[in-house]
């Protein structure tokens, strides 16, 4: 199998398309109206239901059980921002700014995230390099 050309290269395909969803997503927040905010915002909230799905038999159903439980660890993580995400009323003012520190500190660790994502991609290359000498 060879790691470091197909199976990272169509997952940094995929990181691109995120973040430039990112982008986008933040640069409408200053030129869209509300209604047009709370269509995206409805459309992320149904991705991020799918993608929970997906983690979902994931969690249960991986050849390697460190995926699956990296995957109930994801789990446990986003059930936890929801519960976070919930006790932050829509209808009290200060809760804005608080709703925009909560982003911020998401975007810090989806960072993280990817940092850690590149360290074991990094690994992986290694001992495959290693293995092939």
């Amino acid at each position: 199998m060879e790691l470091k050309n197909e199976l990272f290269a169509v997952k940094l395909n995929e990181l691109f398309k995120t973040y430039n969803e990112m982008l986008n997503c933040l640069e409408s927040i200053s030129v869209d109206s509300q209604e047009e905010l709370q269509v995206v915002y409805g459309s992320i909230q149904k991705e991020l239901s799918n993608d929970r799905h997906s983690l979902e038999r994931l969690a249960g159903a991986s050849r390697l059980p460190l995926v699956s439980e990296l995957a109930g660890i994801q789990l446990d993580y986003y059930s936890k921002l929801d519960g976070i995400f919930d006790r932050i009323s829509e209808n009290e003012m200060d809760n804005a700014e608080k709703a925009a520190l909560f982003a911020e500190y998401i975007m810090d660790s989806a960072m993280f995230s990817v940092k850690q994502a590149m360290a074991m991609a990094l690994k992986a290359a290694c001992m495959q390099n290693r293995n092939e000498v």
